[in-house]
C-alpha cells in the first residue's frame, strides 16, 4: 500500500522496501503478535539473528539488514508511514472479519484506532472505512429481512 502516499516528502520507493522486508522477516520467523508473550527485544533478537543467519554473505545482507532496522526503529517518515499502513491493514482485516461475522463487537476497537494516524492520506483512508463501516452496520441493523437481522447483536 506504500504506493498510496501522496507525501513529496515520502520515498515511495523506499516505503516499498520496508514493507517487503518487515513481511520477509515475519515470514521468516513467523509473525510474532503480543498475545504470544514474547516482549520486544526477544522478537528484535529473534529476527536479527535470523536475518543474519540466513543472509550472511548475501549481496543483498547489509541494505536488508539495514532496512529492517530502520523499521524496527521507526526512525524516518517512510518507516512511520510503513508502519501506519501496517496499522491500516489491522483496520481492513477487522472491517472484512466484522461483515463475516457480525456478532464480533468491533465498536471499540475502531474508536481506538480514530486517532493514531499522522499520515494525512492515511487518516483518510481510515476514516473511508469507518464510514463504510457504520454505514454497513446501519443497512444490517435496520433491515426487515429476518435472514439477516438475526445474525445481528443489538447494539
Amino acid at each position: 500500500m506504500s504506493f498510496l502516499t501522496d507525501s513529496k516528502s515520502i520515498d515511495r520507493q523506499k516505503c516499498t522496501k520496508l514493507s517487503l522486508v518487515h513481511n520477509i522477516v515475519e515470514l521468516i520467523v513467523c509473525d510474532i503478535i503480543p498475545h504470544d508473550g514474547v516482549s520486544n527485544e526477544e522478537k528484535h533478537e529473534l529476527e536479527k539473528v535470523k536475518i543474519k543467519e540466513d543472509l550472511e554473505g548475501s549481496p543483498i545482507e547489509q541494505e536488508f539488514y539495514d532496512l529492517w532496522l530502520e523499521y524496527e526503529e521507526s526512525s524516518t517518515p517512510e518507516s512511520k508511514v510503513v508502519h501506519e499502513l501496517g496499522k491500516l491493514e489491522i483496520i481492513l482485516e477487522a472491517y472484512e472479519n466484522g461483515k463475516e461475522n457480525p456478532k464480533i463487537e468491533l465498536d471499540q476497537f475502531f474508536s481506538s484506532c480514530k486517532d493514531m494516524f499522522k499520515a494525512p492520506f492515511i487518516k483518510e483512508l481510515t476514516d473511508i472505512v469507518s464510514n463504510r463501516r457504520e454505514e454497513y452496520l446501519d443497512i444490517m441493523l435496520n433491515t426487515n429481512d429476518p435472514l439477516i437481522s438475526h445474525t445481528f447483536v443489538e447494539r
